[in-house]
């Protein structure tokens, strides 16, 4: 009948083959499971999203300095997520439903999450070295993020496809998208 059921995740240490958590929920349907996890490239958060239904929970779980999993945070994003990203640094985790990009500050104490203005089909982000700024790309076009206050500070269309170049491993691109090196003969 497609209703959903909560069942219990189990995560372990593989280094010590301890259990870290293993009240992690969650939600499943008959015949699958709606529950997607994401690591922070640092490997110091992890955070758990639904793919169902159009009010969506994430749990992220921050690390401490010594890799130990600090208390577990929620936040409920109003749509059916498509995808989320961990910031560099994971101070910040950006979630992309089906009815536009939000933002969840991790360095703050609440469960607020900020909605991104602007672009509804962003295809990925990407990050500044400095963690001011956050990009969206789309198409052949990008905006260029605050990432304090989600305001954009400049756009373009570069005329090619941004997504298409970006997974192209040879091309070499700032950060930013103003600059890009093209192969010389």
């Amino acid at each position: 009948d497609g209703k959903m059921q909560y069942i219990k995740s189990l995560l372990f240490n593989m280094h010590d083959r301890q259990t870290v958590i293993d009240q992690v929920p969650v939600r499943q349907r008959e015949g699958g499971n709606t529950q997607r996890y994401l690591f922070a490239a640092q490997g110091n958060a992890i955070a758990f999203h639904e793919t169902e239904d159009n009010d969506n929970r994430v749990r992220v779980y921050p690390m401490d300095a010594d890799g130990k999993l600090q208390q577990a945070r929620d936040y409920v994003v109003p749509g059916g997520i498509i995808w989320a990203r961990f910031s560099p640094d994971a101070r910040h985790l950006f979630v992309r439903a089906n009815n536009g990009l939000y933002h969840i500050d991790l360095r703050r104490n609440d469960s607020q999450i900020a909605k991104v203005a602007g672009q509804l089909s962003a295809e990925e982000i990407y990050f500044n070295d400095d963690g001011k700024t956050f990009v969206l790309v789309w198409q052949s076009n990008y905006a260029v993020y605050d990432m304090d206050s989600n305001t954009p500070v400049s756009s373009g269309n570069a005329e090619v496809s941004i997504s298409a170049m970006l997974r192209d491993d040879v091309a070499n691109v700032s950060p930013d998208l103003t600059q890009r090196v093209e192969k010389q003969e």
